[in-house]
């Protein structure tokens, strides 16, 4: 996506135009004449802008002399090539309000980069109509902080603009390195975004030590990217209107106020939430989410609610519609999900693949006096013993459709890591556990099954997620020297439980490596398990090897009639389950038919030679 790229950065200065990165603008000229009738800027010190640099396409700042701040950006739609060169400026392309017609007193800056919001400045974000700075293609305007300094500011910042992106970079705008705007003692929230609006890569922190400010508000239909909030006295993200998407947002140490109905993320109707964490946000009004009331229509996409204060998830509910899919409420101080009504309608609510673990009330709870609550709960995860949910599992739920529980082993989570926050599937029991089906009836049409994880975030590459239940391992041979080996990017450990093909053994090369290897002895197929722990939790995989007769030599006949050699090879037929995880092990298998190959050779009346050398016709 290409966009009309605006720049802040330290060193730049809220008087330039900020469509650069030079931290001063290429053109600057005082005491001109600026007309709002003509639209035209015309110098008056005898400078020449096009010798300056000047040209079509490039944004101005105009504004009274002397000023400190800026108040006016503009497209440049024509300048002329000569001594006080006139400089026309578009009637649609700008932002803010111009200054008044003027034969003096009036400056122009062409270029530079913007220093961005400080102190009580909002420029250029705060600036009308940024939605309207678009070059001559009419791109998108994207204005990028570059995270090279702190923006602290006293006055929160409100965008007034609608279609354009506020975005922090470190290098290059996009590269997702994060600006902080942080709001220190001031009672403000530190950013309102207005309607149609996406915010990306930012950090939104502080706003004082009293009142219930919230970090962000967003407004209508917008969409805010990797952003976090944290350290505010009020919610973190406070989404204030509808159709609104929240897409790898994190809040924590949110709602410093305490305040009821607030935490780490508020939803109005239509909000969705995608792979956002809420967590630690303390206080026994303090939820990871919650929803405004008689909001409707809210759906949570792998989304991670982890100690909070009171519910993992506060629904107050109006209309109907909740959607929970790959969630998980990990040690919330009361019910893993709480729904509450607000009226008297029904609602209705999907729960799929879900974990409830450790809170200290339910894992899903009501307290609804005048509606219906129903719905659907497939596939969801509970703990047991240290990690039950302190009061049950389900409370109060009129009619609830419930399938295919999980109850995890006695003490047992399914994450790597929940207190320290790694919430990564390792548990073998949460591994594809999930329900993933597709309903494919027509004949020759079908089946497609998903291997789904229960809980938020899938499991990596070990063994705990490149495999899940059985396996198959690559073929061997009698007397060939065999090798599987499995290279991970976590420490673990594994063990036998059963009894390897003769001749074979299990090794561990390194923390991070297993491997099976050996020379076979015994033709056969045989199947055993490897046991595989890792942070305190464990997989058992069952795996089957086929053993298959060594290559041997048989006679022949030659393509001149006499007698010769031919080599034949038995190979049995194999199939494997594959998820996307599983590739790399199916190279591993080519590995070992390559190397059959390469160990062949021939010798005989018209053919002699190997695979390295080549065979020869004699």
């Amino acid at each position: 996506m290409a966009f009309t790229e605006f720049y802040c950065q330290s060193g730049g200065s809220n008087l330039n135009s900020g469509s650069d990165t030079s931290n001063t603008a290429k053109y600057t000229s005082t005491n001109g004449n600026w007309s709002t009738v003509t639209n035209v800027f015309t110098p008056t010190d005898g400078t020449n802008p096009v010798t300056a640099g000047v040209a079509v396409g490039d944004f101005a700042s105009i504004y009274i002399d002397g000023a400190t701040v800026g108040v006016f950006i503009g497209l440049i739609t024509a300048v002329t090539n000569a001594v006080n060169g006139p400089i026309t400026i578009s009637t649609t392309s700008r932002a803010g309000t111009a200054p008044v017609t003027s034969t003096t007193t009036r400056t122009i800056k062409v270029g530079g980069a913007c220093k961005g919001p400080n102190a009580g400045q909002g420029y250029p974000i705060s600036l009308n109509g940024l939605g309207s700075l678009k070059d001559a293609s009419g791109h998108t305007p994207r204005f990028n902080l570059k995270n090279d300094a702190t923006y602290s500011i006293t006055t929160g910042i409100t965008v007034v603009g609608t279609v354009l992106w506020i975005q922090g970079y470190s290098t290059t705008p996009g590269d997702k390195g994060r600006a902080i705007i942080d709001g220190g003692t001031s009672l403000i929230t530190p950013l309102a975004l207005g309607t149609s609006n996406v915010a990306a890569d930012l950090i939104v922190q502080n706003n004082g030590s009293s009142g219930s400010a919230n970090g962000i508000n967003v407004g209508q239909q917008n969409a805010i990217i990797r952003c976090v909030v944290h350290n505010v006295r009020g919610a973190g993200f406070n989404v204030t209107n509808t159709f609104s998407t929240l897409i790898e947002c994190e809040a924590y140490s949110c709602n410093q106020s305490n305040t009821v109905g607030s935490g780490g993320f508020v939803a109005s109707s239509e909000t969705t939430f995608i792979n956002c964490i809420s967590h630690d946000n303390t206080g026994s009004n303090n939820d990871g989410f919650t929803t405004v009331t008689n909001a409707s229509a809210v759906t949570f996409i792998r989304c991670i609610s982890d100690s909070n204060g009171r519910h993992g998830f506060s629904i107050l509910i109006g209309i109907s519609g909740f959607t929970f899919f790959n969630c998980d409420s990990y040690n919330n101080g009361t019910d893993g999900i709480r729904f509450t009504n607000a009226t008297s309608n029904i609602s209705n609510a999907t729960f799929r693949n879900c974990n409830f673990i450790k809170n200290g009330g339910y894992g899903l709870n009501t307290s609804l006096t005048t509606a219906n609550m129903w719905g659907v709960m497939d596939n969801c995860g509970f703990g047991s013993g240290t990690m039950a949910n302190v009061s049950g599992t389900l409370n109060n739920i009129d009619s609830l459709f419930e399938s295919n529980r999980v109850t995890y082993a006695t003490d047992i989570n399914p994450y790597e890591d929940a207190p320290n926050g790694d919430f990564n599937i390792v548990l073998g029991a949460a591994i594809a556990s999930g329900r993933g089906v597709f309903t494919t009836t027509q004949g020759g049409y079908g089946p497609t099954v998903g291997f789904e994880d229960i809980g938020a975030a899938e499991a990596d590459a070990t063994p705990f997620g490149g495999w899940a239940g059985t396996a198959q391992m690559p073929d061997g041979y009698v007397t060939v020297p065999y090798a599987f080996e499995q290279d991970y990017t976590v420490p673990l450990s594994a063990s036998i439980i059963g009894t390897l093909p003769p001749g074979l053994a299990l090794t561990l090369p390194s923390s991070t490596s297993v491997r099976v290897s050996g020379v076979p002895t015994t033709l056969g197929t045989y199947t055993f398990i490897i046991h595989y722990t890792r942070s305190g939790n464990f997989n058992d995989v069952s795996f089957t090897i086929h053993i298959l007769p060594a290559p041997v030599t048989t006679g022949g006949t030659s393509s001149e009639g006499g007698e010769g050699e031919a080599v034949t090879q038995t190979v049995k037929e194999t199939s494997i389950r594959v998820r996307d995880a599983e590739v790399s092990h199916l190279i591993r298998r080519a590995r070992t038919a390559l190397n059959a190959i390469e160990n062949m050779s021939l010798v005989g009346e018209g053919v002699s030679g190997d695979i390295n050398s080549g065979f020869m016709i004699n």
